[in-house]
């Protein structure tokens, strides 16, 4: 975490002092924002990062400029301020003065288009949680439409070398030894209905993060594209984790003629080429959550939060994109999957037998990639090793 970060983790919001992103001059810059109302009008101004040099100095003039007109106009701040814990979103109310009581709020404020905007989720309309939960929500989705541009739809581990692992039945392993290649199947042989769709959140929030957007129909036109290009889109899932796992076995192990291939991302990105798109998966609730629609493999890299023991390491090849650059591709593998070239001997590390196998099956494995001419360690997993007594 860089110093930036650590700042503005230590104060994410202070009263009616708030982050957001804003685009000036077709650049991204972060701001602080003094935002309050009184006697019926709203106050507002904003403090850039570049303007004042760092996200502390700019936090420390809004905090001037809070201080100064919270004094002279008699505000009670803590009364009518409680912080979110996501940035941008507090919870204030608005006095109506000829009815005599409190109208109270969840408050998003961000910038659009040199103009500060508003939006408030009414707790008398929809609760305080659900209010709350809606407020950030939208915030989300108002930083993702200013803030993503793609660049960070394929994250790679925070540890390069972390290890990854393939688990499957002993079948298919000797179809990979023979192919000598990694099996990408298309996306809809999953067996998950939600791969390469938007989640609930989406179709919720979408109406108020792009309510003033002046292309707002091309969103449109974006989930026609992605449900279009889904039968090109093929993949291959690897599991991050430094220890095998004992669900995973159970999982993607049908039988106990079974094996797992151990690697590590690095020797993955290595070995496959530049057209594969690596990256983790992010796990989200669907029924609440936000996909970014800025571009269209966002889709294909989230799932559901039920999966997030999965930890998955995903690789794509988008085949329409393979077959506008010149390359053959067979006849009938939209609809199943394709085979890309892999150095199966650079990229196995070790080779892990089912832990409930039998001894035979651990000699046939050896035997096999013996003659497929691969030297790695082959081990059989000690999970179902007996307890000390």
């Amino acid at each position: 975490m860089n110093e930036v970060d650590q700042f503005e983790y230590e104060i994410p919001d202070d009263h009616h002092l708030c982050r957001y992103n804003e685009i000036r001059d077709s650049s991204l810059r972060k701001c602080w924002v003094f935002q309050i109302r009184h006697n019926g009008r709203t106050h507002t101004r904003s403090f850039a990062d570049s303007v004042h040099g760092s996200p502390e100095a700019a936090f420390i003039e809004a905090k001037k400029v809070r201080d100064s007109y919270i004094l002279e106009n008699n505000i009670d701040i803590k009364e009518r301020f409680k912080k979110s814990p996501y940035p941008g979103v507090h919870k204030t109310f608005h006095y109506i003065k000829k009815k005599d009581r409190k109208v109270w709020y969840w408050q998003v404020c961000w910038k659009e288009n040199g103009k500060h905007r508003t939006r408030r989720f009414s707790t008398v309309t929809h609760g305080d949680k659900d209010a709350e939960e809606k407020a950030i929500a939208f915030k989300k989705a108002v930083d993702g439409v200013i803030e993503d541009g793609g660049s960070s739809i394929f994250l790679p581990p925070s540890i390069p070398r972390i290890k990854v692992w393939r688990y499957m039945d002993f079948t298919k392993f000797v179809y990979m030894l023979e192919k000598t290649g990694l099996f990408f199947p298309n996306v809809d042989r999953l067996g998950d209905p939600f791969e390469g769709s938007y989640s609930r959140g989406n179709i919720r929030i979408r109406k108020f993060a792009y309510s003033r957007a002046k292309d707002i129909n091309k969103l449109d036109e974006l989930v026609k594209i992605i449900e279009s290009v889904r039968q090109y889109i093929m993949v291959n899932c690897w599991h991050m984790n430094e220890h095998e796992s004992a669900a995973m076995w159970k999982l993607y192990a049908k039988t106990n003629e079974a094996i797992c291939i151990q690697s590590t991302y690095s020797k993955l990105r290595k070995c496959l080429p530049e057209e594969v798109l690596i990256g983790t998966v992010k796990y989200i609730d669907y029924e609440k959550q936000w996909i970014p629609e800025a571009n269209i493999y966002y889709p294909f890299v989230y799932k559901r939060i039920s999966f997030n023991h999965e930890r998955e390491l995903r690789c794509i090849v988008n085949l329409d994109k393979r077959r506008q650059s010149g390359i053959n591709v067979e006849n009938g593998v939209a609809t199943k999957g394709i085979w890309l070239p892999c150095s199966l001997q650079r990229l196995v590390e070790c080779i892990y037998i089912a832990p409930n196998s039998d001894d035979w099956f651990v000699d046939l494995v050896k035997n096999v990639i013996r003659k497929y001419s691969l030297t790695v360690e082959v081990i059989k997993s000690p999970l179902d090793t007996k307890p000390l007594k």
